[in-house]
């Protein structure tokens, strides 16, 4: 497992989404990352789509 953070800081508001080198899992941090999480999901969606 490894730890990722956009800050130094431990912000439980900060925008956290991390998608796996297989494109297989995309998570997030917290309750206000939906939209980035989703967002990912719809581009790996649209890249495979091609």
């Amino acid at each position: 497992m490894v730890f990722e953070s956009n800050t130094i800081f431990r912000d439980v508001f900060a925008t956290q989404v991390v998608v796996d080198d297989e494109q297989r899992f995309v998570t997030d941090q917290n309750q206000n990352c939906g939209l980035a999480a989703a967002n990912a999901v719809l581009k790996i969606i649209s890249e495979n789509s091609n």
